[in-house]
This record gives structure tokens, C-alpha cells and sequence, in this order.
């Protein structure tokens, strides 16, 4: 959920480059990336819970800091 303060982040921001026909395309390639990823993770979240928890554990996200 986006705070009061922040902005939506659209495919036009990430790539103001292209045209709208092609930021649509963008934007429905991301969308099909992300329910592969999603189906991955809902596999893999039945088959070997044990491995989500691993892959946590051993992850490491680093947040750079937020100027205000």
C-alpha cells in the first residue's frame, strides 16, 4: 500500500522512452513475467515449503536509505 505521500510507479515512468503501444506491451510482458514468478513461488510453496524458508533465511535485501 502506497503511503500519502508516495507515488504509484507506472510502466510510462519506467520506460518514457517508448510509445504508448509499446509501454502497453511493456506492461503486459511485466504481468506475464510476474504470474510465471507467482505460479513458481505457489508451486514451489506446496512442494517443498522447506525451501521458501531456506531461500528467506539466506536472502539478503538491502534498503538504501530514503532521503525526506
Amino acid at each position: 500500500m502506497l503511503k500519502k505521500d508516495e507515488k504509484e510507479i507506472t510502466i510510462a515512468d519506467l520506460y518514457p522512452g517508448l510509445t504508448p503501444d509499446e509501454q502497453a506491451e511493456a506492461e503486459f510482458n511485466l504481468l506475464g513475467y510476474l504470474d510465471v514468478v507467482r505460479g513458481i513461488f505457489e508451486q514451489i510453496s506446496v512442494e517443498n515449503p522447506k525451501l521458501l524458508t531456506k531461500l528467506e533465511k539466506s536472502a539478503s535485501f538491502k534498503q538504501k536509505p530514503r532521503i525526506v
